[in-house]
């Protein structure tokens, strides 16, 4: 459940750095 706020949260910081969504979804493999 936490998870998913979690992801949303993180998607919108994501939008505006795409570096961010690199390392993020290195880290979530």
């Amino acid at each position: 459940p936490g998870a998913k706020l979690t992801t949303s949260a993180l998607l919108g910081v994501v939008k505006d750095d795409p570096r961010t969504r690199e390392e993020f979804l290195r880290l979530t493999r």
